[in-house]
């Protein structure tokens, strides 16, 4: 047994001029009555330090009470296996990737577009060919395993420039694979929930909802989904960025944790805005779909 990593042990003054002992700051856990070799044994546990079967049976007492309190150090549960498809693989898919590897998910990629397309150092000097290529290249670099995308993988991150490609998202909705949309704009960067075919709002739900506010919107999603035009690939600054990539993975692994079973992950839509500035942006399942989620 042993107290977590990062959980300080501290001094603070108790009652009658004693001296208390605090283990933690979040959520502290302070043991007051202790004598001076309990509280040096204590001490000698922040960083992690294993408490020793003598130490157990020395310090019986401080033992039984950091027990009682739950101040043990307990083990994460691996994230169950899940390899996330990103279609997309410019500076935003890397930083997607990363962060889906750092919660234990696997990762592939899939942009066909030249590496060319995204501007000049984006990938690593070595790199050469597609997108996907470049990215897996430059990832490995940064020790982030990352493969081309089969089609077969368990959930997919779709990567935009306003709206996504329609051909891709349909193509997922038959499929029933859960994925999560990140759709940028000049400034911003919209995340989804994880959004599940036949069981939560879906992409054409937040077209049905956005032609309400502008009649002229599926004209302008047209042009946008899968247009190739290379400014209008998803690029946001390094903050946005950053803050999209974990909320992705977030959503994504708590889903993965719960079995890759009930509705829509955690989270609701929101738009992350400049300086990370977050937005509640959720979108509602809309009967006229016909997806299947109202």
């Amino acid at each position: 047994m042993r107290l977590p990593a990062h959980s300080p042990v501290l001094a603070r003054p108790g009652a009658k001029g004693g001296i208390d002992m605090q283990v933690g700051l979040a959520s502290p856990i302070v043991l007051s009555g202790l004598a001076f070799d309990e509280r040096e044994f204590l001490a000698t546990l922040e960083g992690g330090r294993r408490v020793t079967p003598t130490q157990a049976r020395r310090f019986t007492r401080v033992v039984t009470r950091l027990t009682n309190a739950g101040a043990w150090d307990r083990p994460i549960t691996p994230t169950p296996s899940l390899t996330v498809a990103i279609h997309g693989a410019g500076a935003l898919g890397m930083d997607v990737a990363a962060a889906l590897h750092r919660t234990g998910l696997g990762v592939a990629l899939k942009d066909q577009a030249p590496m060319r397309a995204e501007p000049l150092g984006t990938y690593a000097t070595t790199a050469s060919g597609t997108c996907a290529g470049a990215a897996i290249a430059s990832l490995a670099a940064r020790g982030v395993p990352a493969h081309l995308a089969s089609g077969g993988e368990g959930a997919a991150v779709v990567l935009c420039t306003g709206a996504p490609d329609p051909l891709a998202i349909t193509h997922l909705m038959r499929a029933g694979t859960p994925h999560v949309l990140v759709v940028c704009d000049e400034a911003t960067a919209w995340v989804s929930h994880v959004i599940v075919p036949g069981d939560t709002a879906c992409s054409r739900c937040r077209d049905i909802a956005l032609t309400r506010a502008d009649p002229v919107w599926p004209l302008l999603a047209m042009q946008l989904g899968g247009c190739g035009v290379a400014s209008r690939r998803p690029a946001v600054d390094a903050l946005v960025g950053a803050q999209a990539a974990a909320r992705v993975a977030a959503r994504l692994a708590a889903w993965a944790e719960r079995g890759g079973t009930g509705g829509g992950g955690t989270g609701s839509g929101e738009r992350i805005g400049a300086h990370g500035v977050l937005t509640p942006e959720p979108i509602a399942a809309e009967p006229e779909c016909g997806c299947g989620a109202a």
